[in-house]
């Protein structure tokens, strides 16, 4: 465009000055009759001089390639990730500690594999960072529940909090049992996978650990043993806590039935040795 601008300009001028010199009676630079086909060379030379004077930077090689880096950027910025590319940036934010990190990966490059690439090879990849955030908000949405007091939505939520109360309670051989029929009763049905993904992950933590903490009768006699401890150290909110987990955990389990009576007797204010002779009987 400068350099139209600067032929106009020079055209303009060239023309100004032949008709002035007409006007006034002199003999123009230009014969046009005589003239024409030199006139049209030295035209055609003096645009080559011109194309070619003047800082690189005004040259039209220079704009046309200035231009074409400037569309190439621009097109590489938007152009659609390719599979490799979004798995990279996925694994770097599963892989990082924080939950805010997890949530990035799963609303942007998870959900673009999933939607984009179904088949391709990082499926199973994929899958497990979906599942990895999906129980993560679900434990804590079920965490906020009961801190609020309310009721599990659903019967996947039932099943989980049950178990991972015994759990809590140190009754690892129930919490097991509890885990097993949730992965039993719900591996057939795909709204409950964040729960039963929970339900696999906590009986396999429980399944790594020793033999020995897996009896039942001895981690409600040191239930009890906690609570008499308790109760001698003053802290009677803690052991009457104790006393009513066991009867809320145990309620109907026969084999426990001596334990049981313990924990009521010890309840309803009775001596050890009262509540033990009773437990006897």
């Amino acid at each position: 465009m400068l350099q139209g601008l600067r032929e106009v300009e020079q055209k303009v001028a060239e023309r100004a000055s032949v008709a002035q010199h007409a006007i006034g009676g002199q003999p123009t630079a230009i014969s046009v009759t005589s003239d024409t086909i030199q006139a049209r060379n030295l035209l055609r030379k003096k645009k080559k001089k011109k194309v070619e004077a003047g800082p690189f930077w005004e040259r039209t090689w220079f704009l046309v390639s200035c231009l074409a880096a400037v569309l190439a950027f621009i097109v590489w910025g938007f152009w659609p990730a390719g599979e490799e590319r979004l798995f990279q940036q996925a694994h770097a934010l599963m892989e990082s500690e924080q939950a805010t990190d997890w949530s990035r990966a799963y609303d942007g490059p998870v959900a673009e594999l999933r939607r984009r690439f179904p088949e391709g090879k990082h499926v199973a990849e994929v899958q497990q960072y979906a599942d990895k955030w999906e129980m993560h908000i679900t434990e804590e949405r079920l965490k906020n529940q009961q801190r609020l007091g309310q009721d599990p939505a659903n019967e996947g939520a039932r099943l989980y909090t049950q178990a991972r109360q015994y759990e809590l309670f140190g009754d690892l051989i129930t919490a097991q049992e509890k885990y097993k029929g949730m992965v039993e009763l719900l591996k057939d049905q795909g709204d409950m996978r964040p729960y039963l993904n929970l339900a696999r992950r906590q009986l396999g933590q429980i399944e790594s650990l020793p033999a020995g903490h897996l009896d039942r009768r001895k981690m409600v006699d040191d239930a009890l043993e906690r609570a008499e401890s308790a109760y001698k150290s003053g802290k009677t909110l803690e052991a009457r806590k104790i006393w009513n987990s066991i009867i809320t955990l145990y309620e109907t389990n026969r084999e426990l039935e001596p334990q049981l009576q313990h924990a009521r007797a010890r309840l309803a204010g009775k001596e050890p040795g009262a509540a033990r002779g009773e437990s006897e009987k």
